[in-house]
């Protein structure tokens, strides 16, 4: 419905332009920095990072536009942010009697 009414204003400069800067700072931009970040951390505390960007989403919601959380969302978050913070943290541990003789350094690899 709102494509009919706006009509020809859709494609007028000005919407346009508008519509090229939402599409670059929402989606390209913070993509590309995404990928420079994977490139120089360790994929662990960017699998961190990631996890709370919902976390930094709700404090922009709440700063930007004064948007509250139900305490059963927020639990929710935390639980997300909480559960990518153990499994990571439990993927980064040697195992016992593992291959690597517990140096957390893969098979056929030397420890620099």
């Amino acid at each position: 419905m709102g494509v009919w009414r706006a009509g020809d204003a859709l494609f007028s400069g000005e919407s346009l332009a508008k519509g090229f800067g939402i599409a670059l700072l929402s989606s390209v931009l913070p993509y590309s920095l995404e990928l420079l970040a994977l490139r120089r951390l360790a994929a662990h505390v960017f699998g961190i990072l990631m996890s709370l960007e919902p976390a930094a989403g709700a404090l922009a919601g709440l700063l930007v536009l004064g948007q509250r959380l139900s305490a059963p969302e927020l639990v929710g978050m935390a639980l997300v942010v909480l559960a990518s913070v153990i499994v990571l943290g439990a993927a980064r541990r040697p195992r016992p009697g593992g291959s690597d003789g517990g140096s957390g350094v893969p098979e056929g690899l030397t420890p620099a």
